[in-house]
């Protein structure tokens, strides 16, 4: 009987010990996912989370964490957010937590689902939640999301005054960073935003973008040094400087070409 009873409970040991562990494998893709997504291999993330079964994942920390990725990996590929069922995961599970940049990263995901639904009311309601955690939090990335896309979004819907105040928030951030990629982008964005705002505000859009000239010169990206380039010439046209209008076009085809060329010397 001793014999029977003790090859039960080898048995029952055995059992337990096949059952998945859910803190084991698949935490470890999620960590994985979560480092290449903070490193921007977007797609080597997006396809990571394809091979997770969320069936596999038995804690509800593990499956907002997979949701919250998975949403981010679709957000970062460029993949339109269909329906907000994902995000509501961890949206529920960060909002019970003390985990205070999840949580805000999980709103502004969820205001990015609204965002690509055309959902203007629930997009702004959910920016507006994860802004002030952010700020608490001090996390600068998210925070440069939010102001980006919250600009955009005024700005769009012709709030021009708003739209400045918040990307001027985001120049004054990224020049604090040294972030000189954001602080173009900003700049320029404040420069178009001054043209649309009329001949008033045409000279300070010029400062604004030759100090993005300025600041691309020290090595530079080219697709921001075209946009630049592209919003100097029309701003010059509008002022009626056709001569500088014309050299401003040049030196924006001559940066073409010698993309053109750097493109043909790997065929």
């Amino acid at each position: 009987m001793k014999n029977i009873l003790y090859v039960l409970l080898l048995m029952g040991v055995g059992f337990i010990s096949c059952i998945p562990r859910p803190t084991n494998s698949q935490d470890k893709i999620l960590a994985y996912a979560d480092t290449l997504i903070r490193k921007s291999y977007y797609d080597s993330a997006l396809q990571i989370l394809g091979s997770v079964s969320p069936e596999s994942l038995y804690t509800p920390a593990s499956q907002a964490r997979y949701a919250l990725l998975l949403t981010q990996a679709y957000d970062k590929n460029y993949i339109r957010h269909t329906d907000d069922s994902l995000i509501r995961i961890a949206v529920k599970y960060y909002d019970n937590s003390k985990d205070e940049s999840m949580c805000a990263k999980a709103h502004y995901y969820w205001g990015r689902v609204y965002q690509d639904n055309k959902d203007v009311i629930g997009t702004v309601r959910e920016f507006m939640k994860a802004l002030p955690i952010a700020n608490k939090t001090q996390d600068y990335d998210l925070l440069c999301l939010l102001h980006s896309n919250l600009g955009h979004l005024l700005y769009t819907h012709g709030l021009l005054e708003e739209a400045d105040s918040v990307y001027q928030q985001a120049e004054r951030m990224a020049s604090e960073h040294k972030d000189s990629l954001r602080w173009v982008v900003s700049l320029i964005k404040r420069a178009d935003i001054c043209m649309e705002r009329g001949e008033g505000f045409y000279l300070e859009a010029e400062r604004k973008l030759l100090k993005a000239q300025t600041i691309l010169s020290s090595g530079g990206n080219t697709p921001l040094a075209k946009k630049m380039l592209y919003s100097l010439a029309s701003l010059y046209q509008y002022m009626g400087r056709t001569e500088e209008a014309i050299e401003t076009v040049h030196n924006f085809f001559i940066i073409e070409s010698d993309t053109a060329k750097y493109f043909a010397s790997f065929l």
